[in-house]
């Protein structure tokens, strides 16, 4: 929101400017603010975390009662667990009561829901564990959940860092779409 009025200035400061006079842009100067621009844009729109509590909560939800098509398949909820057993069985899930649920919007109505849990290696290394599911609203329709790996576990806090992995992600999925 508050992206969109320092936008709606900029656009109308700059008519102003134009108005009073000033000499236009040059090409290097157009393309640094349309770069700017997109960086922002990018920033505020993709791989967001959701802000409000009950969307967020509600895409979780869905996803922890959804049951693959897949023959013998169980709620995803149930699923979690039975792997996370698992690993405790090997002795190696630490910090169990901090296991999570997170949920990301992504471009298009999609959004990305995670679980993940900490546990500790043979060596004896502390790592993340995680599995995703992607959400798509506009055909009401589930994929995953798929393992998730150690470059997208690694990163922590700021919703910064986590933007700009999600922007490495959707870049990398457009390559191998082409």
């Amino acid at each position: 929101m508050r992206n969109t009025f320092y936008l709606k200035s900029c656009v109308i400061a700059l008519c102003l400017l134009g108005i009073v006079g000033c000499t236009p842009l040059s090409e290097a100067e157009q393309e640094y603010y349309e770069q700017k621009e997109k960086e922002r844009e990018d920033r505020d729109t993709f791989g967001e975390r959701i802000e409000t509590g009950i969307e967020e909560q509600e895409m979780i939800d869905e996803v922890q009662n959804f049951i693959p098509e897949d023959e013998g398949a169980q709620l995803q909820r149930n699923w979690v667990k039975d792997q996370m057993a698992k690993d405790k069985i090997a002795g190696s899930v630490i910090y169990e009561s901090k296991a999570k649920w997170l949920a990301f919007k992504k471009p298009g109505d999609k959004y990305e829901v995670w679980f993940v849990y900490t546990v500790k290696k043979d060596d004896g290394t502390i790592q993340k564990k995680g599995f995703s599911w992607v959400k798509d609203n506009t055909v009401d329709k589930i994929n995953g959940p798929r393992i998730m790996n150690e470059a997208e576990l690694g990163v922590k806090g700021s919703l910064r860092q986590q933007n700009m992995q999600a922007k490495r992600r959707r870049s990398l999925a457009e390559e191998t779409l082409e």
